[in-house]
C-alpha cells in the first residue's frame, strides 16, 4: 500500500476514521497514523477529532474511532 492509496480511499469514502482505514487496509491504527500522518504533515489530508466518538479506550495512542482523516477543503474563490 502507498500513501497514494490511503489519499485515493479517502477521497473515495469522504472521510475515513482511522478505524476504517486500518480494517481497510489490513494494517495496525498505529501503521496507518504514521502512514496518514505523513499526508497530514504533506498538506494532502487534514486530521480531525470527533470527541462524541470517542470508545471510552483510555488509549494514550488516541481514539481510533475518533481519529478521522479528510481531504484539505479548497477554495474555488479566485
Amino acid at each position: 500500500m502507498a500513501l497514494q492509496d490511503i489519499q485515493d480511499y479517502v477521497a473515495r469514502v469522504g472521510r475515513a476514521s482511522l478505524r476504517d482505514l486500518s480494517l481497510h487496509f489490513g494494517s495496525s491504527p498505529e501503521a496507518m497514523r504514521d502512514m496518514a500522518g505523513r499526508l497530514v504533515r504533506k498538506g494532502r489530508l487534514v486530521l480531525a477529532v470527533e470527541e462524541a466518538a470517542c470508545c471510552g479506550c483510555k488509549s494514550k495512542q488516541g481514539c481510533a474511532a475518533a481519529e478521522y482523516y479528510c481531504l484539505p477543503q479548497t477554495s474555488d474563490a479566485a
